[in-house]
């Protein structure tokens, strides 16, 4: 079956800033904060709260200048926006701000590839979000290993994701 990506519409700015302001909330919970570059468990330079660039666009190696909590945020708010364009572009179904929020927080951490990619979506976008929001739960290891801080990330999103729950803070 094809994939038909949904016309896009344009949500109220207040509403799109709502949306990427609880996904940056999201991931800033369980990407935790570095000034300078560190490498994550995957083996990829980072940098603030898991950005892969730094303030100027360029990839973040270990030469990268050290960044403030101020700096950190506005990347993550910039590359968030990033991933919820992306998200857009690739679910097709209406969600709340919280699902939204969700979805953007496992782009921002795996990137839209893996998205595009995963039964999350499929789940999602066939109607079955119980389902998606399960499936997110498979996604909390690093390489051969389960990361009790992805596992923690991801049962938030799939909570966030299922709607039976408050998001977290």
């Amino acid at each position: 079956m094809e994939h038909v990506p949904r016309p896009i519409t344009v949500a109220p700015l207040a509403e799109a800033q709502a949306t990427i302001g609880l996904a940056v909330k999201t991931a800033t919970l369980y990407e935790g904060f570095s000034t300078r570059p560190v490498k994550d468990p995957a083996g990829n330079w980072e940098i603030g709260f898991g950005s892969s660039h730094d303030i100027r666009g360029d990839r973040v190696d270990q030469n990268t200048e050290p960044v403030t909590v101020v700096d950190a945020l506005k990347m993550a708010t910039e590359d968030m926006a990033k991933f919820a364009h992306d998200c857009a572009l690739l679910v097709t179904v209406n969600l709340t701000a919280e699902q939204w929020a969700a979805v953007e927080d496992f782009c921002y951490n795996l990137g839209p590839g893996c998205l595009m990619r995963s039964n999350v979506l499929r789940d999602l976008n066939a109607g079955r979000t119980e389902q998606a929001a399960q499936e997110l739960l498979q996604y909390d290891h690093a390489g051969a290993h389960i990361l009790v801080g992805l596992a923690r990330r991801r049962a938030s999103e799939a909570v966030m994701l299922a709607g039976t729950k408050p998001s977290p803070g």
